[in-house]
């Protein structure tokens, strides 16, 4: 909960962007770059985790 007010200072500021999507960058085989557009981190990170799931997913078949 203490972390609430920086939060929305850094939205405030411009600093996160809290309707930001990623978008692929560069992807090259099982490895993509993302760019985060200064996203929530926690929601860049979640978005990363399930696209890591699903490359690794078709890497097995």
């Amino acid at each position: 909960m203490n972390r609430i007010p920086r939060f929305a200072q850094y939205v405030e500021k411009g600093w996160v962007d809290v309707n930001a999507q990623p978008e692929l960058v560069k992807a090259k085989g099982p490895v993509e770059i993302y760019d985060g557009h200064l996203g929530i981190g926690v929601t860049n990170a979640l978005f990363c985790a399930e696209r890591a799931g699903k490359l690794a997913a078709v890497g097995e078949r």
